[in-house]
């Protein structure tokens, strides 16, 4: 082998070492680079960004993806709720007595509901009522009618309104009992009913004020009346004038709650006011008593 042959052997030998070593090093620096994405890119592929939920009953998983928006339901202000009055009611729930008719009759024509107050007695501050609804008709009533007591109380009537009824053949009636609180106040609706019976007590002795001064009656109006007007600069002789000439004469000519009751203390029941039951004739259909 000649010395030349040896020389490029030797530099072909360092070149292929060279190249070797840069090759090995490409493939280190490759794939120290390759694991350090590999690294970051594990995460995502077994947990793709994901919340987790177990299901304790299955124990499967409920995958939630994070890109999901949450539903909002707005809240909704509250309307304000206005207070209801409701009308007292001033009666009992009242019983009733189902009696049916002796014997069935054979149905023909139609029903006919008529009604009758049995009774009304005042027990203290309570009135009693006992009425009598009947099928006094050729038919059956069918169910689903009701009735409406008219009852007295101030300044207006009170209306109790049933709930529905039962049928009625031919011959069955209902008795109820109705019971209700009667109205102790005044009846009268003028400027002098607010003053009780014994405010007037001294207008029947008209010598009661001859000796009273000024501030007497002031004091007195002030108690018994009202200061509503503008009496401070009157004179005795305008309190004497007042007194006896409008003042008594008022309470002599008004009337008394007896007179007044005797002519507005009424109660009234009728029955299927709806008209829901056919009834050739409905002119029995009210009854009307005083108390």
């Amino acid at each position: 082998m000649s010395a030349d042959h040896q020389k490029n052997s030797g530099v072909r030998d360092t070149f292929l070492r060279t190249v070797a070593v840069l090759g090995l090093l490409a493939v280190l620096i490759l794939g120290a680079w390759g694991i350090i994405l590999l690294a970051s890119y594990l995460p995502t592929v077994f947990y793709a960004d994901t919340n987790e939920e177990i299901d304790s009953s299955d124990n499967s998983v409920v995958v939630i993806p994070d890109d999901s928006e949450p539903t909002v339901v707005p809240i909704q202000p509250s309307t304000p709720t206005r207070p209801i009055y409701t009308q007292p009611t001033y009666t009992n729930q009242p019983s009733a007595t189902y009696v049916a008719a002796p014997q069935r009759a054979a149905l023909y024509g139609s029903p006919d509901l008529g009604v009758y107050i049995n009774s009304v007695a005042p027990q203290g501050n309570r009135i009693s009522m006992q009425f009598t609804v009947q099928n006094v008709g050729t038919n059956i009533a069918s169910g689903g009618w009701m009735f409406n007591a008219l009852l007295p109380w101030y300044p207006n009537s009170y209306t109790y309104a049933s709930p529905s009824q039962q049928a009625l053949y031919p011959g069955d009636k209902i008795v109820y009992t109705l019971s209700f609180d009667r109205y102790n106040g005044s009846y009268r609706s003028s400027s002098n009913d607010r003053y009780e019976e014994e405010k007037y007590d001294d207008c029947d002795d008209n010598d009661s004020r001859e000796d009273w001064h000024q501030n007497d009656w002031l004091d007195w109006y002030d108690e018994y009346v009202d200061d509503s007007d503008d009496y401070e600069d009157w004179e005795r002789n305008d309190w004497e004038d007042w007194y006896y000439d409008d003042y008594c004469d008022d309470y002599d000519d008004r009337n008394d709650d007896d007179d007044y009751r005797s002519i507005n203390e009424r109660v009234s029941v009728t029955a299927d006011p709806q008209g829901r039951v056919y009834e050739s004739n409905r002119s029995n259909n009210t009854a009307n008593a005083s108390i």
